[in-house]
Order: structure tokens, then C-alpha cells, then sequence
């Protein structure tokens, strides 16, 4: 077909040509943008309603609401008293060895009177019967020896018991977050079922996103997402897939994922509107300046960074062996908060672990004792609590 046309008309006709071709792809960019982000929600991790498995008074508690806590941190206090005073009962019992000395004596004693019987027997200077009853006798004593070191390790189970039950009385927070209500007051009776105080878990953080039907198959878990919060909060953060439904919403037609997101130093709320972009493949480039952690027993993903930086920045070691701890247990370093919590120290739980807490106990005690102070643990440390101990 021939369209006939004045030139004006011609000029008109190649604009309107130009204008449709040049838009195909702004639309086309638009429509695959559009297939890569989603909306998503940054939530806590958790939120922990802190109660207390021992009932009791509420002598203290060490945090408002709003603050920030560390795993591990005192939020709170019962009366101990009375606990504390059955672990010095059960100690008193656990350290006794009277029995077991004076078993062993009369087993030394019968013994010889055995060998002594023997051999008399052997002259035949006495009968069979004497020389029975000395072995009997040396065997009743052994018997009594094993019955007063049995004694005394069951003196040593209920002094743990005792240590675990005092140990009870003090909360300490399960997770890295803030305070979000505090329910409970000093003096009031704290019970089971009765929470004294809400955590929310901030460190790492859920990003939570439902994504279309036709994206199944073409996502995976460990996937990289780009979250981009709403304003007031700014900035790109890296963040990996964890969880991925495998049911889907019929209604929406749609299924959801989660990302886990890292704030170590709480920088992002939780509670906030974001954008996820998800990042092709774990091979990608950005997938290199992520590190990967374990926190919380949850694989995490890495530290949170700008995604403008992430393809620039040089890796910093310092901050990478900040970022991965030694979790190695230490036998000395758990011996130590031992020591210290019987001293009437507060090392946080003798978990083997060493830290903030553990450093200020060793130090508040070095302090004390007219030690070289460095809040470090070390065999001399531990021998001075002990001669401590002793000395008391």
C-alpha cells in the first residue's frame, strides 16, 4: 500500500516512527526492572517476651526501654538470698573429704592386718578363721572408701545444682537487640508465666518479600539481594536469601521469601518499608565482598555495605577477623569464670567463651589482689583465684 503524503506530513509521520522505536526499550528496561525488584518489609529477627524459669522477687533491673543489649548482657535480678546461701552449704559439703581420708586409713589399717594374719596363717600360729575375718574386714573398709568418695561426687552434683540454680536468678538476654516494653518493676513477683521484660532481635535483621509465581525456579537459597529501606532511612545493603516457601498463595499468586540481613552495630531499624533487588547467581562479583558468618547458630551472609562501594572497596583484614571470632571453647577461660563467680564476680555464664564480661571480672579482680591489670586470662590468673578461695 502507497501512503501519499506532503513533505510537512512525511516530517510528521518519521517523528511519531522515532518516538515509538526510541520507547520500546525505556519500556522494556522498565518491565525488567520491574521483574528484579520487589517490595519487602524489614522485620526483627525475633522478638523474645523475657521471663523467668525460678519465681521471685525483682531485685534489679539494668535496662530501660529503648536500650541496646548484647547477648549475654544482666537485663535483670532476683532475690538470691536463700540460693545464695545453699551453694555455700553445698560447697562447704562438696570440699569436705573427711570421710573419704579416714576410709582410707582404716583400709590401710586392715590391710595390714591382713598380711599379718597371712602370714601367721602361714606359720599356723592362727587359724583360718582369724585370717577370714581380716580379709573380710579389709574389704568392708574398701567398701566404706567407695562409699564416701561416691559421698562426696554426689556433694559436688548438688553443689552444680545449687551454682545453676543461683545462675537462674540472674536474666541475661538471649539475642543481639533493643528493649521494646518493660512489663515488670522492681519488687514485683516474678513467675513463669509472667514476662518481665520484650526483646526484639535487630542483629541480623528478616527481610521479607513475596515475589511472583513465574520467578519460582529462577531463585534459590543463598541468592544476593540489594535492600534499599524507604526514606527516612538511606543506603543499599547486601543481604542473602535464607528461606524459601514452597507453598504458594493462590489468592496473590505469589510465594515468599526471607532474607537475613546483617546490623551488627543496630544501625537499622526494624519496622521499615523496603526495595529488594536480587543479584544473579552466588558467583557474582558482589558475592566476593561478602563475609560469610555464623551468628546465632543462623548462616549469615555478611556485613552490611553499599552497594555503590561493594565493587571498589578493598578488604580490610583487621575487620575481617573482628568480624569472625574465635568460638573456640577455652577450658582455661571457662575454669577462670568458674572461679570468679564463686569469688562473687560476674565473668556472664562459664560458657568457655571469653568476653566483655569475663575481661572486667579478671580485671575487677587483678584490681583487687594488686595484680598487673589486663583483663586477660592466663594459668596465673586462675592460681590466684584458687589460693584466694583457699585462703577464705
Amino acid at each position: 500500500m502507497t501512503v501519499k503524503c506532503n513533505f510537512r506530513q512525511c516530517l510528521c509521520l518519521l517523528a511519531a516512527l522515532g518516538a515509538i522505536s526510541a520507547g520500546a526499550p525505556a519500556r522494556a528496561q522498565t518491565a525488567d526492572l520491574a521483574e528484579t525488584e520487589f517490595d519487602c518489609v524489614i522485620e526483627p529477627r525475633a522478638v523474645v517476651k523475657l521471663g523467668s524459669a525460678e519465681e521471685g522477687i525483682i531485685r534489679e533491673i539494668a535496662v530501660e526501654r529503648g536500650d541496646v543489649v548484647r547477648r549475654g548482657d544482666v537485663v535483670a535480678r532476683l532475690d538470691s538470698e536463700l540460693q545464695t546461701l545453699a551453694v555455700e552449704a553445698a560447697r562447704l559439703r562438696a570440699e569436705r573429704n573427711v570421710e573419704v581420708r579416714s576410709g582410707r586409713a582404716r583400709l590401710e589399717f586392715r590391710q595390714r592386718e591382713l598380711d599379718r594374719a597371712q602370714q601367721l596363717f602361714g606359720k599356723s600360729i592362727v587359724s583360718a578363721k582369724v585370717r577370714d575375718e581380716a580379709e573380710i574386714e579389709r574389704r568392708l573398709a574398701e567398701f566404706g572408701v567407695r562409699a564416701a568418695e561416691m559421698d562426696r561426687r554426689m556433694a559436688r552434683l548438688e553443689l552444680a545444682n545449687a551454682e545453676a540454680r543461683l545462675e537462674r536468678r540472674t536474666l541475661r538476654s538471649p539475642v543481639d537487640g533493643v528493649v521494646v516494653e518493660r512489663t515488670m518493676s522492681l519488687g514485683e513477683f516474678a513467675h513463669e508465666q509472667s514476662p518481665i521484660m520484650t526483646l526484639a532481635q535487630v542483629h541480623p535483621l528478616n527481610v521479607e518479600v513475596f515475589v511472583p509465581i513465574s520467578r519460582y525456579g529462577s531463585i534459590d537459597v543463598g541468592m544476593l539481594g540489594e535492600v534499599m529501606p524507604e526514606p527516612p532511612v538511606s543506603g543499599a545493603y547486601l543481604a542473602r536469601v535464607n528461606v524459601l516457601d514452597r507453598v504458594f498463595d493462590t489468592a496473590s499468586s505469589t510465594f515468599g521469601l526471607r532474607l537475613a540481613l546483617p546490623n551488627p552495630d543496630f544501625a537499622l531499624p526494624a519496622g521499615v518499608k523496603c526495595r529488594v533487588r536480587l543479584l544473579p547467581g552466588e558467583g557474582s562479583p558482589d558475592s566476593d565482598i561478602v563475609d560469610d558468618l555464623e551468628y546465632l547458630d543462623v548462616p549469615l551472609i555478611g556485613d552490611a555495605v553499599s552497594a555503590d562501594a561493594a565493587a571498589t572497596a578493598d578488604p580490610d583484614p583487621e575487620a575481617e577477623v573482628a568480624a569472625k571470632p574465635d568460638r573456640a571453647r577455652d577450658p582455661l577461660v571457662q575454669q577462670i569464670q568458674v572461679e570468679l563467680q564463686r569469688m562473687g564476680y560476674d565473668p556472664g555464664p562459664p560458657d568457655g567463651y571469653m568476653g566483655p564480661l569475663t575481661k572486667s571480672a579478671i580485671a575487677a579482680f587483678q584490681k583487687v589482689q594488686g595484680l598487673p591489670v589486663d583483663g586477660e586470662a592466663s594459668v596465673d590468673v586462675l592460681d590466684a583465684l584458687r589460693k584466694e578461695l583457699a585462703r577464705r
